[in-house]
Protein backbone atom coordinates (compact mmCIF):
# COMPACT_ATOMS: atom_id res chain seq x y z
CA UNK A 1 0.00 0.00 0.00
CA UNK A 2 1.17 2.99 -1.20
CA UNK A 3 0.80 6.28 0.49
CA UNK A 4 1.51 9.57 -1.14
CA UNK A 5 2.08 12.83 0.59
CA UNK A 6 0.92 15.57 -1.12
CA UNK A 7 2.79 19.21 -0.23
CA UNK A 8 0.68 23.07 -0.81
CA UNK A 9 3.28 25.01 -3.17
CA UNK A 10 3.72 28.24 -2.03
CA UNK A 11 2.54 31.02 -3.68
CA UNK A 12 5.16 33.93 -4.35
CA UNK A 13 2.50 36.30 -5.35
CA UNK A 14 -1.00 36.71 -4.74
CA UNK A 15 -1.12 39.21 -7.77
CA UNK A 16 0.50 41.85 -9.55
CA UNK A 17 3.21 43.42 -7.80
CA UNK A 18 2.13 46.58 -6.47
CA UNK A 19 4.09 49.61 -7.08
CA UNK A 20 6.51 51.53 -4.59
CA UNK A 21 5.61 54.66 -2.93
CA UNK A 22 7.33 57.73 -3.72
CA UNK A 23 8.32 57.84 -0.06
CA UNK A 24 10.05 54.66 -0.06
CA UNK A 25 11.85 55.88 -3.27
CA UNK A 26 12.68 58.55 -1.66
CA UNK A 27 14.27 56.42 1.65
CA UNK A 28 16.07 54.19 -0.61
CA UNK A 29 17.47 56.69 -2.28
CA UNK A 30 19.11 58.47 0.75
CA UNK A 31 20.34 55.31 2.02
CA UNK A 32 21.71 54.88 -0.63
CA UNK A 33 23.28 58.15 -1.03
CA UNK A 34 24.72 57.07 2.81
CA UNK A 35 26.37 54.45 1.48
CA UNK A 36 28.08 55.83 -0.75
CA UNK A 37 29.20 58.42 1.68
CA UNK A 38 30.53 55.42 3.98
CA UNK A 39 32.27 53.44 1.26
CA UNK A 40 33.71 56.68 -0.42
CA UNK A 41 35.12 57.78 3.16
CA UNK A 42 36.57 54.43 3.53
CA UNK A 43 38.68 54.81 0.50
CA UNK A 44 39.87 58.32 1.61
CA UNK A 45 41.03 56.13 5.13
CA UNK A 46 42.89 53.53 2.75
CA UNK A 47 43.89 57.23 0.91
CA UNK A 48 45.66 58.58 4.43
CA UNK A 49 47.40 55.08 5.07
CA UNK A 50 48.88 55.52 1.70
CA UNK A 51 49.09 58.80 0.79
CA UNK A 52 48.38 60.97 3.65
CA UNK A 53 46.17 63.87 3.65
CA UNK A 54 46.66 64.47 -0.51
CA UNK A 55 46.19 60.49 -0.56
CA UNK A 56 42.79 60.82 1.26
CA UNK A 57 41.30 63.54 -0.74
CA UNK A 58 42.39 61.97 -4.34
CA UNK A 59 40.95 58.25 -3.08
CA UNK A 60 37.54 59.98 -2.02
CA UNK A 61 36.90 61.54 -5.18
CA UNK A 62 37.91 58.89 -7.14
CA UNK A 63 35.84 56.56 -5.05
CA UNK A 64 32.75 58.76 -5.41
CA UNK A 65 32.92 59.52 -8.62
CA UNK A 66 33.17 56.03 -9.25
CA UNK A 67 30.68 54.81 -6.86
CA UNK A 68 27.86 57.77 -8.06
CA UNK A 69 28.48 56.07 -11.94
CA UNK A 70 28.11 52.58 -11.08
CA UNK A 71 26.82 51.89 -7.82
CA UNK A 72 22.94 51.27 -8.30
CA UNK A 73 23.73 49.71 -11.85
CA UNK A 74 25.88 46.66 -10.35
CA UNK A 75 23.86 46.77 -7.52
CA UNK A 76 20.36 46.33 -9.20
CA UNK A 77 21.89 43.22 -11.44
CA UNK A 78 23.61 41.76 -8.20
CA UNK A 79 20.99 41.90 -5.89
CA UNK A 80 18.14 41.03 -8.54
CA UNK A 81 16.82 44.68 -8.67
CA UNK A 82 17.46 45.96 -5.44
CA UNK A 83 20.49 48.06 -4.00
CA UNK A 84 21.24 48.45 -0.03
CA UNK A 85 18.55 51.16 0.12
CA UNK A 86 16.22 49.38 -1.90
CA UNK A 87 16.61 46.24 0.59
CA UNK A 88 16.37 48.60 3.57
CA UNK A 89 12.28 49.76 2.60
CA UNK A 90 11.76 46.56 0.44
CA UNK A 91 11.16 48.11 -2.71
CA UNK A 92 13.03 46.48 -5.95
CA UNK A 93 12.81 47.57 -9.69
CA UNK A 94 11.65 45.26 -12.47
CA UNK A 95 10.71 45.35 -15.86
CA UNK A 96 7.32 45.68 -17.40
CA UNK A 97 6.94 41.90 -16.93
CA UNK A 98 8.01 42.10 -13.87
CA UNK A 99 10.79 40.26 -14.25
CA UNK A 100 14.39 40.83 -13.48
CA UNK A 101 16.39 43.90 -15.15
CA UNK A 102 19.94 42.73 -16.42
CA UNK A 103 22.99 44.51 -17.09
CA UNK A 104 21.92 46.97 -19.75
CA UNK A 105 18.46 48.05 -18.96
CA UNK A 106 20.15 48.94 -15.51
CA UNK A 107 22.92 50.69 -17.64
CA UNK A 108 20.34 52.63 -19.72
CA UNK A 109 18.41 53.44 -16.36
CA UNK A 110 20.80 54.59 -13.95
CA UNK A 111 23.67 55.65 -15.73
CA UNK A 112 22.51 57.07 -19.34
CA UNK A 113 18.92 58.63 -18.64
CA UNK A 114 19.82 59.66 -14.68
CA UNK A 115 23.27 60.50 -16.15
CA UNK A 116 21.45 62.76 -18.85
CA UNK A 117 18.95 64.13 -16.29
CA UNK A 118 21.55 65.43 -13.76
CA UNK A 119 22.92 67.70 -15.94
CA UNK A 120 20.28 69.37 -15.83
CA UNK A 121 18.83 70.00 -12.08
CA UNK A 122 15.59 71.04 -12.78
CA UNK A 123 14.88 67.98 -15.50
CA UNK A 124 16.46 65.48 -12.93
CA UNK A 125 13.96 66.58 -10.27
CA UNK A 126 10.73 66.86 -12.17
CA UNK A 127 11.68 62.98 -13.67
CA UNK A 128 12.09 61.87 -9.99
CA UNK A 129 9.05 64.02 -8.56
CA UNK A 130 6.81 62.47 -11.54
CA UNK A 131 5.77 59.20 -9.72
CA UNK A 132 3.94 61.98 -7.23
CA UNK A 133 1.23 62.87 -9.87
CA UNK A 134 1.73 59.51 -12.18
CA UNK A 135 -1.07 56.89 -11.42
CA UNK A 136 1.86 54.27 -12.50
CA UNK A 137 4.32 55.46 -10.14
CA UNK A 138 7.00 55.57 -12.50
CA UNK A 139 9.81 58.63 -13.09
CA UNK A 140 10.95 59.51 -16.47
CA UNK A 141 13.82 56.51 -16.31
CA UNK A 142 11.43 53.84 -15.04
CA UNK A 143 9.56 55.11 -18.27
CA UNK A 144 12.74 55.14 -20.96
CA UNK A 145 14.13 51.85 -19.53
CA UNK A 146 10.64 49.66 -19.32
CA UNK A 147 11.22 49.26 -15.89
CA UNK A 148 9.10 50.06 -12.50
CA UNK A 149 10.12 50.19 -9.06
CA UNK A 150 7.48 47.69 -7.25
CA UNK A 151 6.93 46.59 -3.80
CA UNK A 152 8.82 43.52 -2.13
CA UNK A 153 11.65 41.18 -2.47
CA UNK A 154 10.71 38.55 -5.08
CA UNK A 155 10.91 38.73 -8.50
CA UNK A 156 8.84 36.38 -10.42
Amino acid sequence: MSTTTQYAVPQTHSGPLQPAGWWARVGATVLDGVAILVLSLAFAFLGVIAGGSEGAAMAFIVAYFCLIVLYAAVMLVAWDGQTLGKRAVDIRVVKLDEGSIGFWRAVLREIVVKGLLAFTALLYWLAALWPLWNGLHRAWWDYASGTRVVRGREVR
